[in-house]
């Protein structure tokens, strides 16, 4: 019968005319592989031998062994782990994890509905959840439940349904992992966030309204000094020697600089009030219309231009038309004056987006100082060297922040 005996059956076989035995041994077969073998014996009646009976319970040993390993694996787990009846959500199996977590003992728990029990709030109908569990196999969501004690617990809820041989659905295995001081950490931070964000608008509401007062009051006398030394050279002018003339024309300068930078102040208010309409934006239309625009302002075809076909985006066509407006004239303004000058705009694929620049091959600026090139009123080169009022790439980066 076998040719090898790890635990022979004979250590367990009762002597003669004793009471029936079960025992099981472990035993090699004459293929070389072990097999567990179940043994009955009974004693024969009327004479002093014994029937013997032996089973090869190999697999059934094999189902045991797992479903104690998984026992212990449920029991050790540091997630609450409640195995159900899939037709009442009755609890068969509720481990160490769970009696920690919600505090009811394992004879407390058994028998019950765990849904009354933890008194659970669900995202969506349980029917739904138990559809979803038995059509695709498990189900995923968070819940708010219970504990014996009524303190609340948020967890992360898994689902897997359990099928036996034959395909029918046997249990549902729960696994709840607790993220509640998660969670409330995520709320504060989220309530923080939000009341720095209400005072955030209310900070830049407060500044653009008053740099739209303050700039809205400039125009009246900046438009009376340019018009009173207008009319001072007009009256006056063979009255005023050279120094007294280039003083009255310094004064109109400034008053025009000043001017000009209140109207780009302005225009910046008005970004931030303007309600942003997203659409598909023909990027290459758009810059060529800005070509356009600045020739016609100029009266004169400008240097060198070169608009290359460009993809489509999304954003809002007035406001990347300003973009435009700022960085070409930005480009024609620090290429000038060279023989070759020469303004590029384009686009280019970079880490799976599309990048769209504007390039010149004018005076650079040094790129120590970068963050300044978009911060308000910042220039790095002197107003002497450059005409401008440090506003158009503030504006191109509150645009660009704003659209995404």
């Amino acid at each position: 019968l076998a040719q090898d005996v790890a635990h022979p059956a004979a250590a367990g076989a009762p002597a003669p005319g004793s009471a029936v035995h079960h025992f099981t041994s472990r035993e090699r077969g004459a293929d070389g592989e072990y097999r567990n073998l179940a043994w009955r014996t009974t004693p024969v009646e009327g004479g002093d031998g014994v029937h013997l009976v032996t089973r090869d319970v190999t697999e059934l040993t094999k189902i045991q062994d797992d479903l104690r390993e998984k026992a212990t694996l449920v029991q050790i787990s540091h997630d609450a782990m409640v195995v159900v009846d899939p037709t009442d959500t009755a609890i068969r199996t509720w481990n160490q994890a769970a009696e920690d977590l919600y505090g009811y003992t394992s004879a407390e728990a058994v028998g019950r509905n765990a849904h009354e029990l933890l008194r659970s709030v669900m995202p969506v109908p349980w029917k739904e959840m138990v559809t979803q569990t038995r059509e695709q196999g498990h189900w995923d969501g968070r819940l708010r439940q219970r504990t014996k004690s009524g303190a609340e617990v948020i967890v992360d809820s898994r689902w897997v349904l359990q099928r036996n041989g034959t395909g029918e659905a046997v249990a549902i295995l729960k696994t709840n992992r607790d993220i509640t001081a998660r969670v409330i950490a995520e709320e504060k931070l989220q309530t923080a966030f939000d009341s720095l964000e209400e005072r955030v608008r209310e900070r830049t509401a407060d500044l653009e309204a008053f740099t739209y007062t303050v700039s809205h009051d400039l125009r009246t006398p900046i438009r009376a000094i340019i018009g009173f030394t207008d009319v001072l050279v007009e009256d006056s002018a063979d009255q005023l020697d050279a120094n007294a003339l280039d003083a009255v024309g310094e004064i109109r300068n400034g008053a025009v600089r000043l001017g000009k930078l209140v109207d780009d102040l302005l225009a910046f208010s008005r970004l931030g009030k303007r309600e942003i309409k997203r659409q598909a934006v023909d990027m290459t239309r758009v810059a060529k219309q800005v070509k356009t625009l600045l020739e016609q302002a100029s009266g004169e075809t400008i240097l060198q231009i070169d608009i290359q076909p460009m993809p489509s985006c999304m954003g809002d066509s007035a406001l990347l038309e300003l973009v435009y407006l700022n960085l070409i004239s930005n480009g024609i303004k620090f290429a000038d004056g060279r023989a070759d000058a020469r303004v590029e705009v384009g686009a280019e694929p970079q880490d799976g987006s599309t990048v769209y620049f504007v390039r010149d091959n004018g005076v650079a600026f040094d790129m120590a100082f970068p963050d300044q090139l978009f911060r308000l009123f910042q220039r790095l080169h002197s107003l002497s060297a450059f005409q401008g009022t440090g506003v158009g790439l503030a504006a191109h980066n509150t645009i660009a922040t704003d659209t995404g």
